[in-house]
């Protein structure tokens, strides 16, 4: 099974230089400027100039607090809840808990698509979480959750708060 990487890649019309896959070094890379997802290089995703530097924006969302080294929460697939919308057709944020962070909705449901899912659950805040699954590993920028937003699963259990 070829993994899809153009869901986590960046809008063609806001983003053009990460609206598709691009090979760079050794890795194939999707990003779309929150989520970032690397596989070793393949053959039918060309490089292309106006594409960023991954390596470095990947080093850059590396931080003091990072457990990319240690041992990964294997994360059993679940349903995350359907979006709900406001009353001009926007679907309402809300946040899924990893460890001591947050992302938004639509990624924990990138993420349960992807297989051997596993995750470095944070103990504190941190910028970025990291995540590793069959054929690769990726970068998420955490979500600015605050006290009283709706808050639908936690990663690691599945269950709603």
């Amino acid at each position: 099974m070829t993994l899809g990487l153009t869901k986590f890649c960046g809008d063609p019309q806001s983003r053009l230089y990460i609206s598709r896959p691009f090979t760079q070094g050794d890795h194939t890379w999707a990003t779309n400027g929150h989520i970032m997802i690397r596989i070793p290089k393949r053959a039918d995703v060309p490089a292309f100039k106006d594409a960023p530097n991954a390596q470095k924006a990947w080093d850059r969302s590396t931080h003091e607090h990072d457990k990319s080294g240690e041992p990964l929460t294997p994360i059993t697939p679940f349903d995350i809840p359907i979006p709900e919308y406001n009353s001009d057709g926007e679907e309402i944020p809300v946040a899924v808990r990893v460890g001591a962070v947050y992302i938004q909705r639509r990624y924990a449901e990138w993420l349960m698509d992807l297989p051997g899912l596993s995750i470095a659950i944070p103990d504190q805040n941190v910028p970025a979480i990291y995540f590793r699954f069959d054929g690769g590993d990726g970068r998420l920028m955490a979500f600015k959750w605050r006290e009283g937003d709706p808050l639908i699963a936690d990663m690691t259990t599945g269950l709603l708060p």
